[in-house]
């Protein structure tokens, strides 16, 4: 095998994820789950469940743009501890003049075990599963995930997040403006939910076929 065909396969391997504020291709973080297991556990956990996120130290979403707090779902031991401010779009935690919330401490978050639903709910890695990178204030932005592929559905799940984040990264390229973060996210998880009901639907032995091509199909729009 030459030279150039060596490279051209390790970097159709290697995994990717798109910073949308760069362009760049970032460093990828170990998920802790292949895509078809996050998946399974993004659709039928608690979805007032605390999201079991590997952060090992990270707290890039301490500078969310955004955290809203809705005082009749937390409990009012929990409220007392939190500094909040109140907008026409409701209830939100109060940040520091540097963009971070203010509870953010030099060791972490100072309320940590009574922080609000918007937190404990909270999974970057959703983003991290169509290879995007969500932006928080400043220049801090969540971490770029890697997911081990080691099944077909792995696989399927991973293109399936590759084409419903694809709109959205064209209209980036192109300069359009987004909807929310939260907007796309919900948006990109339901088109994920449906394009694998479609997969389901292919009998067993063709499935490996159909991944195969949408694969080409996405390489194609990245060679273009």
């Amino acid at each position: 095998m030459g030279e150039a065909k060596r490279r051209r396969q390790a970097r159709q391997q290697a995994p990717r994820a798109f910073d949308m504020q760069t362009g760049k291709g970032l460093v990828l973080r170990q998920a802790g789950l292949t895509p078809s297991e996050f998946m399974r556990s993004t659709f039928t956990g608690d979805p007032h469940g605390t999201a079991e996120v590997p952060c090992d130290g990270c707290r890039e979403c301490c500078w969310h743009h955004r955290v809203g707090v809705d005082p009749a779902a937390e409990r009012p031991q929990d409220l007392a501890h939190l500094t909040m401010e109140h907008d026409a779009d409701g209830y939100f935690l109060s940040k520091r003049a540097d963009g971070a919330c203010v509870h953010l401490g030099p060791q972490g978050c100072t309320v940590y075990s009574h922080r609000p639903r918007g937190c404990r709910t909270y999974d970057c890695r959703v983003a991290g599963l169509a290879g995007l990178v969500e932006p928080f204030e400043g220049d801090h932005r969540a971490p770029a995930w890697h997911f081990p592929v080691r099944t077909p559905e792995d696989k399927a799940v991973l293109l399936a997040a590759g084409l419903a984040a694809y709109p959205y990264v064209k209209r980036q390229l192109s300069g359009e403006t987004l909807p929310s973060w939260a907007e796309m996210l919900v948006t990109v998880l339901k088109h994920v939910h449906e394009l694998m009901e479609e997969f389901y639907a292919i009998p067993e032995d063709r499935r490996a076929q159909a991944i195969t091509e949408i694969a080409a199909k996405l390489q194609g729009r990245d060679d273009g």
